[in-house]
C-alpha cells in the first residue's frame, strides 16, 4: 500500500471520528465520550503501527538535552505560578484525591495522550518529506482535544466562543505545533514528557493558583512557545555540528530580560498586583481621556485619597474611570461621589473605598483599542 494511501486513511479516521464524537457521542455517550476517545486513539494508534511499523530513535544527546530543557521550563512554570497563587489566591481541586479515585480519574486521559504522542512519532518519521501530511494530522490532533472541551462553553453566545478560543483552541493550536516540531526532530519521549506532566498534575494536587481566564491564557499559550524557542535554538546548533550544554542553550541573559517583560505585562493587565493597566471604552473623560487610551493604575490608600484623583473603581457592574469630586461623611463612613469629565452630573451610585481598585498615575494615548473592540464584542456592542 502506497504512503500516500496510508496517510489519507489515518486522516480520514481522525476526521470521520471528530464528525462521529460532535454529532452523535456527545449528543448520547457524554458521560463515557473520554473514555471511547482514549479507545478510539489506541485502536489508531495499532493500525498506524501495522502500516508504518516503530522506528528506533537514535538522537540519544539530542533526545536527553530536550528533555531536560522541557523539566527545567515546566519546573519554572509551576515555581511562577504557584508563587502568583500567593498574590491572587488559590482553588480546591474538585478530583478526589483517594488513591483509587486518582487512578479512575487518570486511565483515560492517560491513555489519550501516550496513543496520541505515540501516533504522532510513528506517523511523523516515515513522512518527514510530507510536512503537509504532518500538518493535517497536527489540526486533527488539536480537533480532537478541542471538542472534548466543547461542552463547556456556549459557542452560540460571543463571550462563549471568545473563551473557548483564548482557553482551549489557541493554546491547542500552539501546543500540538510545538509537539509535532519536537516530535519530527528529537521523538516522542519530550512531548509525553510535556504532556503527562502539564495535562495529570490537575489529578494530583490540592490545589491550583486562581490564574482567571486571563493569565490562564497567556501562560498556556506562553510555556508552549517558551518550550519551541529553547528547544528550536538548541536544534539548531545540533544540526550544525555544535554541541551545547542545555543550560547554556536555554538560558541567556536576553532571555531573562524578555521573559521578565511579559511577566510584567501579565502582571499589569491582570489587575491582581498594586499597579495595572487598563483600557478606557468610554468617552466620560474625554478630553482628558480618550476611548482606547490605556491608564496606569495604582493601588491607593483611603487616607490619601483627594479631590480631583482620577478613580478607578467597581461602579455596579462595571469598572469605571471617573474623576473624584466630592468626599461626604455618613454615619462615619466615607462616600467619594464620582463625575466623568464630560459627563453633566456626578454619577447616581456612591462609592466607597471598598469598591475604588486604585487611581490613575498616567496615560498611554490610543493603545487599548483592540481590547476595547473586544470588550464590545463581548458585550454585544454596548
Amino acid at each position: 500500500m502506497k504512503k500516500y494511501l496510508k496517510n489519507f486513511i489515518i486522516i480520514l479516521l481522525l476526521g470521520t471520528y471528530i464528525y462521529l464524537y460532535v454529532f452523535y457521542i456527545l449528543d448520547k455517550f457524554l458521560k463515557y465520550s473520554e473514555s471511547i476517545t482514549a479507545c478510539f486513539l489506541i485502536v489508531i494508534t495499532f493500525v498506524a503501527y501495522l502500516f508504518y511499523g516503530f522506528a528506533k530513535d537514535k538522537k540519544t544527546y539530542a533526545r536527553k538535552s530536550i528533555l531536560q530543557i522541557i523539566a527545567t521550563q515546566i519546573i519554572i512554570y509551576f515555581l511562577v505560578i504557584y508563587g502568583l497563587g500567593l498574590v491572587v489566591g488559590f482553588l480546591s481541586n474538585s478530583y478526589s484525591l483517594k488513591a483509587s479515585s486518582i487512578i479512575d480519574n487518570v486511565f483515560a486521559p492517560i491513555a489519550i495522550i501516550v496513543s496520541m504522542e505515540l501516533l504522532r512519532y510513528i506517523f511523523i518519521v516515515p513522512n518527514k518529506n510530507q510536512k503537509v501530511s504532518i500538518a493535517f494530522l497536527t489540526i486533527f490532533f488539536v480537533m480532537v482535544e478541542a471538542i472534548m472541551s466543547i461542552k463547556a462553553y456556549p459557542l452560540n453566545e460571543i463571550s462563549g466562543l471568545f473563551r473557548f478560543l483564548t482557553l482551549v483552541f489557541i493554546p491547542l493550536t500552539v501546543k500540538h505545533y510545538v509537539l509535532s516540531y519536537l516530535t519530527y526532530y528529537v521523538g516522542y519521549k519530550p512531548s509525553l514528557l510535556y504532556r503527562l506532566v502539564l495535562d495529570c498534575y490537575m489529578f494530583f494536587v490540592p490545589i491550583f493558583p486562581d490564574l482567571g481566564d486571563y493569565l490562564l491564557s497567556m501562560f498556556s499559550i506562553g510555556l508552549p512557545f517558551l518550550v519551541y524557542l529553547y528547544s528550536s535554538r538548541f536544534i539548531s546548533d545540533f544540526n550544525d555540528g555544535v554541541q551545547r550544554d542545555f543550560v547554556y542553550t536555554t538560558f541567556k541573559p536576553f532571555d531573562f530580560v524578555v521573559i521578565a517583560l511579559f511577566f510584567c505585562l501579565a502582571a499589569l493587565i491582570s489587575g491582581y498586583f498594586p499597579w495595572f493597566l487598563l483600557g478606557v471604552g468610554s468617552a466620560s473623560m474625554e478630553p482628558s481621556i480618550k476611548v482606547g487610551d490605556a491608564v496606569f493604575g495604582a493601588k491607593v490608600k483611603e487616607n490619601e485619597l483627594k479631590l480631583n484623583d482620577i478613580l478607578i473603581f467597581k461602579g455596579e457592574d462595571r469598572i469605571v474611570v471617573h474623576r473624584l469630586v466630592r468626599i461626604e461623611k455618613k454615619n462615619g463612613k466615607y462616600y467619594y461621589h464620582t463625575k466623568g469629565d464630560n459627563n453633566n452630573t456626578e454619577d447616581v451610585f456612591d462609592v466607597t473605598y471598598d469598591s475604588i481598585k486604585g487611581k490613575v498615575v498616567f496615560k498611554i494615548p490610543y493603545i487599548a483599542y483592540p481590547s476595547v473592540y473586544i470588550s464590545e464584542l463581548l458585550n454585544g456592542g454596548d
